[in-house]
């Protein structure tokens, strides 16, 4: 059996150290939990690791005359431990975001089966979308924060490996390749970007599929039986993918450079996709 994606590890397990091997384990708790918010615990999880993001110190270029070896290993230690903040952010902001999914999913069905009355489902549906707006905002800033420290650690890598800058811009240039990305849960796929567009395949929870942008906070979606169609991009998860430049790597810190470029991009795209999605109606578009 297929195990879901790292990015929906619950907080909760993480914590406690509980885990499955090669599995992950998915909680979903119903709307309403501890406080009016049954993400809490995903929020305060992925709230903590992005605030806490500090600048770092770049290894003053001096030392690379008399720290040779030493120097390089400083920095080798450096990028393994941003790569590593890197996963844990992602794992984090993806367990927030499919909790938030479903929060939103379950209180439109409690609306549809009368459970809720309409003013009750608008009224949790109003505070869903401002605790997700907020958590997007703080998403988005630690996005920058993020980059800021990826400039640093690359001025120090481009002396220890001269030309490695140049190689890693070549890893930049893919605006407009398709994502690889993970169905969160079972998704419809439709023939328009239209919640109300007719169905035309569906893509089960934990499969692999491509992911292009398009409007209204819908993305194209491509499968490799050829199963195609449009659906919320917000129902998918991005995966990491490889520069061109880890592909070549062939220096310990040209690989770890590469990757850490790569981990940065993984999580400014996928905030930059929940926000178009929530943008366009989030609450709407599941």
């Amino acid at each position: 059996m297929r195990c879901a994606r790292a990015g929906l590890l619950s907080l909760g397990l993480l914590s406690a150290g509980i885990l499955l091997p090669g599995c992950v384990v998915q909680v979903v708790q119903a709307p309403g939990g501890a406080g009016g918010d049954s993400c809490r615990l995903q929020s305060v999880g992925f709230l903590d690791l992005a605030r806490g993001l500090q600048p770092l110190s770049a290894i003053p270029p001096g030392r690379w005359a008399d720290g040779g070896p030493a120097v390089q290993g400083d920095l080798a230690g450096q990028l393994q431990a941003e790569n590593a903040l890197l996963d844990r952010l992602q794992i984090a902001f993806d367990s927030l975001l499919y909790c938030r999914w479903i929060e939103l999913r379950s209180i439109r069905a409690d609306a549809a089966s009368g459970r809720a009355t309409p003013a009750a489902a608008q009224a949790q549906l109003a505070a869903g979308r401002a605790r997700l707006e907020a958590e997007l905002a703080e998403a988005q800033a630690s996005v920058t924060r993020l980059q800021e420290r990826g400039r640093t650690l690359e001025r120090s890598a481009e002396r220890a490996v001269p030309g490695l800058a140049a190689a890693l811009a070549a890893g930049r240039a893919r605006e407009g390749a398709p994502l690889p990305a993970v169905a969160a849960a079972t998704v419809p796929l439709r023939l328009r970007p239209d919640a109300a567009a007719p169905e035309v395949g569906r893509v089960a929870g934990g499969r692999s599929v491509t992911l292009r942008p398009a409007t209204g906070g819908f993305a194209l979606i491509e499968a490799a039986d050829g199963v195609r169609g449009y659906a919320p991009a917000g129902a998918f998860t991005l995966e990491a993918r490889p520069t061109a430049a880890s592909a070549s790597a062939g220096a310990d810190l040209r690989s770890l450079a590469a990757t850490n470029l790569a981990r940065r991009e993984n999580f400014a795209e996928s905030v930059a996709v929940s926000g178009r999605s929530l943008a366009a109606g989030f609450e709407e578009a599941i």
